[in-house]
């Protein structure tokens, strides 16, 4: 698939190395955090969609409550233009990852996610460290969303003792193509699409304290190629250890 050369831009130039920061032999504590029974936490959301034929603006919020005796267990509840939804259970499995009740994983946002993050190298966090993977990634919270399989490459960007650290996250996803029908010719159309996304996540104490995700989704029908931006920000606005 071809891509649009703005969205062709940026993933190319997600996956160049940055240069070593000053203070890189700085360390500082590990980047998980392991949930607590009991464990509160609220965010506050927002997601921006821009394309050709489409602008919009949407407000959530993301409250995690960990179970009070079990904290291999949580409900989430996620309200969108102030319309609560119903609670979502989620499994936490032991290497920090999370799942939904079908078991097919989904974004464990607060705190260091491998299904996203690759799994970070031994050792403390260092300015100017980088590592890579690819994940067969994690699919939405409601609904039948195929789940982000691609490339991913982390970066440190910066770490300020005792505890907080900021990543830079930078995704490229695996191309796929389909065949749909076109009701209006009848005729086989190949459709192609591609994302990549730049993240920044900072983290206090294993914590993610805010989250700014910039997202290029690519799509290609009978060679011509489209763009939709999606920026989605979620904030940390309380928590509550137990």
């Amino acid at each position: 698939m071809q891509l649009h050369p703005r969205l062709a831009f940026v993933a190319a130039a997600a996956f160049v190395l940055p240069p070593l920061a000053a203070g890189s032999q700085t360390a500082s504590p590990e980047l998980a955090h392991r949930l607590a029974a009991g464990e509160h936490f609220v965010y506050d959301a927002k997601t921006s969609i821009t394309s050709a034929q489409l602008r919009s603006k949407r407000p959530g919020r993301y409250t995690l409550d960990v179970d009070p005796h079990d904290p291999s267990r949580a409900l989430l509840r996620i309200e969108h233009d102030g319309k609560p939804g119903s609670p979502i259970a989620i499994a936490i499995k032991p290497d920090g990852t999370w799942s939904r009740g079908d078991g097919r994983p989904v974004p464990a946002f607060v705190s260091y996610d491998p299904s996203r993050m690759c799994k970070h190298p031994d050792g403390d966090v260092r300015v100017g460290e980088s590592w890579d993977c690819r994940v067969d990634g994690v699919v939405q919270y409601l609904g039948s969303a195929p789940p982000d399989t691609g490339d991913v490459h982390v970066s440190v960007v910066k770490v300020v003792p005792p505890g907080t650290v900021e990543l830079t996250i930078a995704f490229k996803g695996q191309a796929t193509r389909t065949s749909m029908l076109d009701e209006a010719t009848h005729n086989e159309v190949q459709v192609g699409q591609q994302t990549v996304r730049m993240s920044d996540v900072v983290f206090d104490n294993g914590i993610v304290t805010s989250v700014a995700d910039h997202s290029q989704i690519g799509t290609t029908v009978a060679g011509s190629t489209s763009v939709i931006d999606v920026v989605a920000t979620k904030s940390l606005v309380e928590h509550r250890p137990h």
